[in-house]
């Protein structure tokens, strides 16, 4: 992807986007090139929106978040409450379960399974529920089979519709 200006993803023949490096990465236009572009892929989530009194919260699993403003005009124009949210794995973080003894913070509860040191940087492959992340981290000091508490910067997630698996909005 360095070699070029603007780049075409294609798929069985068929143009899915056509966009800089840098674009791919940051506005995949659907799932197959979300996770086409980028190491590690992006992790893509079943996800849920809901509206009370006037907030909307993201359900990941059995774990309700606030959420993030930004994200509120592309949920509403969803065709349905589920939806497919992608969050790249330097946009998740995660620490020991230890340190999360709050049960209504925005923290999900997760497992190591498997860690892969690249020297700087680490990757952890943590199973949430039924669905397993991978979490790209400097962090060292959880081991494979620890619990741990993860946290998503939902503002910075992408938003696919199920359906399509095209992005909202």
């Amino acid at each position: 992807m360095s070699l070029g200006d603007r780049i075409a993803v294609l798929r069985q023949g068929k143009i899915e986007q056509i966009d800089t490096p840098q674009g791919l990465y940051e506005h995949p236009a659907n799932t197959f090139v979300a996770q086409f572009v980028g190491s590690p892929a992006m992790n893509l989530m079943k996800a849920s929106y809901k509206e009370e009194q006037g907030q909307f919260f993201i359900t990941i699993g059995r774990k309700k978040l606030k959420a993030p403003e930004n994200k509120i005009a592309l949920l509403k124009k969803l065709p349905s409450h589920s939806f497919i949210l992608g969050l790249r794995p330097e946009h998740i973080s995660l620490q020991p379960a230890s340190q999360n003894s709050d049960a209504s913070s925005q923290l999900l509860q997760g497992e190591v399974i498997a860690v892969e040191p690249l020297g700087k940087e680490t990757i952890f492959y943590v199973r949430m529920e039924e669905q397993k992340i991978i979490i790209l981290s400097s962090k060292k000091m959880i081991k494979e089979s620890d619990q741990c508490a993860i946290s998503l910067s939902l503002e910075k997630s992408h938003i696919f519709s199920p359906e399509l698996k095209m992005k909202s909005g």
